[in-house]
C-alpha cells in the first residue's frame, strides 16, 4: 500500500485508521471490486475545505522548520 510506504507505518494501521474516517464520511474511496491481492482502491478527502485547511497546515510547518 502506496500510503503505508509513504508514512512508514503498516497496511494494517493505515486500513484501521481508514475505516473510522470512511464511517464519518470524511474520505470517500473508489475500488477496482476485486476483493483479492493487487486490488486498487484510491481514497480522497470529502470535503474540499479540509484538503485547503492541510494544505495550510504544511506550509505553516515547513515555515516554522526554516
Amino acid at each position: 500500500m502506496e500510503l503505508a510506504k509513504i508514512l512508514g507505518v503498516s497496511a494494517t494501521s493505515v486500513v484501521n485508521q481508514l475505516k473510522h474516517l470512511k464511517i464519518a464520511g470524511a474520505v470517500r474511496y473508489r475500488s477496482s471490486g476485486v476483493r483479492r491481492a493487487g486490488r486498487k482502491v484510491e481514497y480522497w478527502l470529502s470535503d474540499r475545505s479540509l484538503v485547503r485547511c492541510i494544505d495550510g497546515l504544511e506550509r505553516c510547518m515547513r515555515t516554522m522548520a526554516e
